[in-house]
């Protein structure tokens, strides 16, 4: 049987997922790319530095990473 408040919970939970995997994917790869210049990966994905560390720590991405 359908249950629509299971469906609802599900959907953001499902969202919310395949949002951070893209955000993670999106970027780890500008970082490699920019040789994990905070700097310059904040500036070509058009976010603060700030903001990209709270992402970043979101995520689970280190900065202490090495490419």
């Amino acid at each position: 049987k359908f249950n629509s408040d299971n469906f609802g919970n599900d959907l953001k939970a499902a969202t919310k997922q395949v949002t951070d995997r893209f955000e993670r994917e999106f970027i780890s790869e500008q970082l490699k790319k920019h040789r994990w210049n905070i700097t310059n990966t904040a500036q070509a994905i058009g976010i603060s530095r700030g903001a990209l560390h709270a992402k970043m720590k979101t995520l689970g991405l280190s900065s202490n990473k090495v490419s």
